[in-house]
This record gives C-alpha cells, sequence and structure tokens, in this order.
C-alpha cells in the first residue's frame, strides 16, 4: 500500500511552494525477513528523475506477526513532507527505497491552474 490520496496540486504560477505533504505506505515482511535491519528512505524526486528531497532516512527491523504466527509482518509509516519547492509543472513521483532498492512509488502531478490564471488576468 503506497499513497495519500492525493493525485495533483496545481497552481498558479511557478515555483509554487507546498507547505505540507504526507506519504502514507505499508511495508510488508515475509517471516524470513523479520529480525534482520533495513535502511529505508523515501524521496521525492522531479520530472526528470532529479530528487527533490529526502523525506527521511532510518533503519528499520521487522518484528514477528504476533497475530498470527508465522505470517507475514507489516510496519506502517508516515512520511511528513514540507515545505517543498515545486519548480516546474510535472509529475513528480514519491519513492520507496529499501536498501537502496525501489519498492514502490506513487505519483504527483504539479500543475498549472490555467482557470485562474485567467481571473487575475481579468
Amino acid at each position: 500500500m503506497l499513497g495519500g490520496d492525493i493525485e495533483g496540486l496545481y497552481t498558479s504560477e511557478f515555483p509554487f511552494t507546498q507547505a505540507k505533504l504526507a506519504l502514507i505506505c505499508k511495508l510488508i515482511a515475509s517471516p524470513n525477513e523479520v529480525g534482520k535491519p533495513y535502511q529505508l528512505e523515501l524521496r521525492l524526486t522531479g520530472p526528470t528523475g532529479e530528487r527533490v528531497t529526502s523525506i527521511g532516512e532510518c533503519t528499520i527491523e521487522f518484528e514477528p506477526n504476533d497475530v498470527v504466527p508465522n505470517d507475514d509482518s507489516e510496519l506502517g509509516l508516515v512520511g511528513d513532507v514540507g515545505p517543498v519547492e515545486f519548480a516546474t509543472p510535472g509529475t513528480y513521483w514519491m519513492r520507496v527505497l529499501v536498501n537502496g532498492e525501489e519498492m514502490g512509488a506513487t505519483r504527483l502531478y504539479v500543475g498549472e491552474d490555467k482557470s485562474r490564471q485567467a481571473a487575475q488576468g481579468d
């Protein structure tokens, strides 16, 4: 599971600063992955793949599933992002990396709100 229930942001001018965003994800580990340390990084990249910001980095370790023995373990995370500056319109990506390998990504489109531009020009 990866996301935050938002697909796009719109503004009348760039660069645009968003005061706050959040990345919500759930990581799942098999029983043989439990008890080992993993390096986690949450990263925001821009339309050309450039790193905009590192949302956070930490070491994580999965605990055994205490509800269903010998089943997958889950770890829910919320990464607070902000303030973040979007230099240009385009598709940005919030990426989840574990030990340097991308495990998932969710897109965030940042676009121009042409209706607000037209209203301001009247």
